[in-house]
């Protein structure tokens, strides 16, 4: 059975309070999820503020046809929408929502207005720790810099060509080279041990997929 949106209907839009990177709010718009850094309180107060042209706060735009899928996992509050971007790349976009029954209210809304299918998946150990493992990855190249780094200035022969360079050097200066490490040991303690959990245990996911 075949599932088709009218282009005409308009649905009743819903504003969610949600924390996440330069998000804090969005809007089911008829087209479109809206997010922003606003904190507002109406429906009429977002529309508002997204209309000004002239505005410092962060906006951005997720129309459902772009959406590739809208995950969560168990034991987890993070949802992850999946999408192509306006210059056609993949991006996520990733949030909490502030009340439980805000995320029961969005699934719904996906499913029972936008006709997107709920599935619920059993992912391989195997590709439950592939995230992790790249997280653990970057973490490392990150503090294997910072340690070189603090070694620098602690010689004297750091350079920094910007105050966000400078304000790196003194953060990893003021933890010296045997900080650094000590910071390694505990962060890759605490992946690993995330990493190990995932392959004992998989989490479950619930997994929405647009129409068509």
């Amino acid at each position: 059975m075949f599932n088709i949106i009218n282009p005409s209907y308009k649905m009743t839009q819903q504003l969610f309070s949600i924390n996440g990177h330069k998000i804090n709010c969005f809007l089911t718009a008829d087209d479109a999820l809206l997010f922003s850094s606003r904190n507002c309180s109406s429906v009429e107060e977002f529309t508002e503020a997204w209309s000004k042209k002239l505005s410092i706060a962060t906006k951005l735009k997720i129309t459902y046809q772009s959406i590739r899928s809208v995950k969560k996992e168990e034991g987890s509050s993070k949802v992850i929408i999946r999408y192509k971007s306006f210059a056609g790349f993949p991006a996520t976009c990733e949030f909490n929502f502030a009340q439980p029954y805000e995320q029961d209210a969005f699934f719904d809304f996906l499913e029972k207005e936008r006709y997107f299918s709920r599935t619920h998946e059993q992912p391989t150990a195997l590709k439950a720790i592939t995230y992790p493992i790249v997280e653990l990855l970057f973490v490392d190249a990150l503090l294997a810099f910072s340690y070189y780094q603090a070694i620098q200035v602690s010689n004297g022969t750091a350079e920094a060509t910007n105050a966000k360079g400078r304000a790196f050097n003194y953060l990893v200066g003021l933890a010296g080279p045997q900080g650094v490490l000590a910071i390694a040991f505990l962060a890759n303690g605490y992946l690993l041990y995330k990493i190990w959990r995932r392959f004992k245990n998989p989490p479950a996911l619930v997994k929405f997929y647009p129409p068509g």
